[in-house]
Formats: C-alpha cells, structure tokens, sequence
C-alpha cells in the first residue's frame, strides 16, 4: 500500500491533478503535468492564490493535504468544464464519443467536488442569513426581522 504523501509541490499536485481527471485530461489535451509551463498550470496558480499563497515553495508546508487536494480537484474540473465546452462530437474506429457525455461527467464531477471544497471557502457555498428589516417611513411604525427570500 502505497503511503499518503504529507505535502505536495506544484509538480507533484499537477501530476495527481492529471491522475484523478484521467481520460478527461487526455481527452482535453492535457498530457504535460510539468510546473511552470505544462497543461495544468492555471489549475495550480488558482488552487495557490485559494489557499491565500503567494508562491509555489509556500505549497509544500500546508498540512492540510486533504484541503489541497479538494481545492486543486475543484479548479482542475472548472477548467476542464471551460476547455471542453469547445470540444466536438467525434467517432472513429467504430467508437464515437458525443460532447453532451463528456460535459455531463465533468458536471457531475464538479458537482461531486463542490461540497468538499465549499468546506473550505472555495467552491460557491449557501447560507442563510438572518436580518433586521427596518420600515422607518411605514406610516404604521413596523419594524420586523425576517429572513430575505424565505
């Protein structure tokens, strides 16, 4: 059993980044994991800049490997969705493979990753917030608290 890496460099965090989207990464063209100038570069300055660091070097002390590899997956699927919406349809050697399949896998992909990264401000989270909603020229004096929406 292979052990749990306790740190990651910007090469290393590509090269699982490419792992983790396999076919999809070949697919979009993304088959260089090198940092700097490889296919997953903005994957990689987006997670830095999440996870609030201004240099690659500063990458390999965060402990939290667990939030890095949530944060990373959550950028590597937004860009995925971005690249393949400009994907075609194509079939060859009797396979065909439409964009409609590969857009709903990165969808459900993303979706899958929300979550996990949303627990630590990443990804779009929800919340529901409770206000005072003042009427000062309600001719009645109301004055209620309420929650906007519902």
């Amino acid at each position: 059993m292979a052990e749990l890496t306790t740190s990651y460099s910007p090469g290393d965090l590509a090269l699982f980044v490419q792992q983790q989207l396999s076919d999809v990464a070949r697919f979009l063209g993304w088959t260089d994991p090198t940092y700097p100038d490889g296919d997953f570069d903005e994957v990689i300055n987006a997670t830095l800049l999440s996870l609030g660091l201004t240099t690659s070097t500063a990458l390999a002390a965060v402990t939290d490997i667990a939030k890095v590899r949530a944060v990373a997956m959550y950028h590597a699927w937004k860009q995925a969705r971005a690249k393949a919406v400009l994907a075609v349809n194509y079939s060859a050697d009797g396979v065909s493979v439409s964009r409609d399949q590969i857009m709903a896998h990165i969808n459900q992909m993303l979706s899958d990753i929300e979550a996990e990264a949303a627990q630590y401000g990443v990804a779009p989270g929800y919340k529901a917030e409770v206000v005072p909603l003042d009427y000062p020229a309600s001719p009645y004096g109301l004055r209620e608290r309420g929650y906007y929406g519902h």
